[in-house]
């Protein structure tokens, strides 16, 4: 394959992935950093700042049809938008990182095969199918990690033995700076020298920062709505709210004294009485009236990656009786859904958009509710609520906090799934 074939070819697939809604992906390529090496064994997206890199081993290129072609670049998309290689950071150990990775792996393939039907993957790429026995298109990494140490727990070595067989897609070794095997990489030389312009530059080592994350939110502004890649696709499916896992019940606590009703006052200004108006001319005066109501709104995200433990405590929060108050529940992926407190499930499954809730108060909660709670993993692009300092986010521990608004609280809180044993989460 010459270095023409190469541009042409990568110019198809761009179109192909185009036509077919993929624009997550397409908008990967517009990012124009494309490098050519034989030094690692497939493909690879690495993020230092600002800069976004693509690399692909010639040999592996030569290997795969378009459809592989688009599968993989699809692939790399989703790592970047996912923010897997900033999420892989906060991991520890070694070993933890590799689940993690693996994690990253089945969770993308999967969202893969359920949307793009047309695209293939090269090899025998890892699915949660085999991973954990289940299809983890609708699970966060983070979940899937934590079905993972689950099984270590009851399985010891024999789970590490296990997925030694397993082969990433892609390379993610140089997602961290630390790492120190691939500050000495050197990029090959031959047909495809052309195809960078820094092609006789070491490999870039991967640094996420607030510049990554800020491009990461920029490129996906000009998404289109119906991109089922990430985060814009309203899926509307039910999903059980009866869950039996058991969350700490810090969490139970805390929503009830975040939501008590505060003994407060709304101040009313009057005109004095005329009897009074040669002491006081041209005056108001105020005058004290308690508070109504208190109005509270519950939104969980139904996206697929909060735990059914956070679904649990909040449906058991939303249908108490407190006194003056008055409680919505919603649930949202990138649309909203009003449910009933007596409801058995929630809408969801599609991608997160936490502005959907802010949307929905807009449009049919007035007043602004004094109290929202938000109970999300926090990736989402970020909201811009009329009130950011009445939303209280509830995150667990693999959380994030990066498209919290100035002005909203945050907390996190530890998850249960089994009402037993608690598998360790990432840091």
């Amino acid at each position: 394959m010459t270095e023409l074939d190469f541009h042409d070819r990568y110019e198809f697939v761009q179109r192909w992935l185009q036509r077919r809604r993929a624009y997550v992906a397409a908008a990967i390529i517009r990012l124009g950093q494309v490098h050519i090496t034989d030094q690692l064994p497939t493909a690879a997206i690495v993020a230092r700042g600002p800069e976004v890199r693509l690399y692909f081993n010639p040999e592996f290129l030569a290997s795969i049809d378009n459809r592989e072609f688009a599968g993989v670049l699809t692939h790399e998309a989703l790592h970047f938008f996912l923010r897997h290689q900033q999420r892989l950071q906060a991991i520890r150990t070694q070993r933890d990182k590799f689940y993690f990775s693996l994690a990253c792996e089945a969770v993308i393939n999967d969202s893969i095969t359920a949307s793009f039907s047309e695209m293939k993957l090269p090899g025998k790429p890892v699915t949660g199918g085999a991973l954990v026995g289940q299809d983890t298109s609708k699970m966060s990494a983070e979940q899937v990690f934590q079905l993972l140490c689950q099984q270590r727990l009851e399985d010891g070595g024999a789970l590490d033995e296990r997925l030694g067989d397993f082969e990433p897609t892609d390379d993610h070794s140089l997602w961290e700076s630390e790492n120190e095997n691939t500050g000495n990489h050197q990029p090959a030389s031959g047909d495809f020298s052309g195809a960078s312009s820094s092609a006789q530059s070491q490999l870039l080592v991967g640094e996420w920062t607030e510049e990554t994350s800020e491009l990461a939110a920029e490129v996906l502004e000009d998404i289109p709505d119906g991109d089922p890649c990430y985060g814009t696709l309203a899926a509307g499916k039910e999903r059980l709210a009866t869950a039996t896992g058991k969350c700490r019940k810090d969490m139970a606590q805390f929503l009830t004294d975040a939501a008590s009703f505060p003994a407060g006052y709304d101040t009313l200004w009057t005109v004095p009485n005329r009897k009074l108006s040669g002491i006081y001319p041209k005056i108001l005066l105020p005058t004290y009236e308690p508070q109504s109501w208190w109005n509270i709104l519950v939104a969980i995200d139904t996206s697929g990656s909060v735990p059914a433990s956070f679904v649990s405590v909040a449906m058991t929060f939303a249908r108490q009786r407190l006194p003056r108050t008055r409680l919505t529940l919603v649930s949202f992926d990138a649309e909203c859904y009003e449910a009933a407190l007596d409801s058995c499930t929630l809408k969801g499954g599609g991608g997160t958009r936490a502005q959907a809730v802010e949307e929905f108060i807009q449009k049919r909660h007035q007043p602004y509710p004094d109290v929202v709670f938000l109970l999300t993993d926090g990736w989402t692009p970020p909201p811009s609520p009329r009130h950011p300092d009445r939303w209280i986010w509830l995150l667990p521990p693999w959380g994030s906090t990066h498209s919290v608004p100035k002005g909203s609280r945050s907390e996190f809180f530890e998850v249960s799934e089994t009402g037993g044993r608690e598998s360790t989460p990432p840091p």
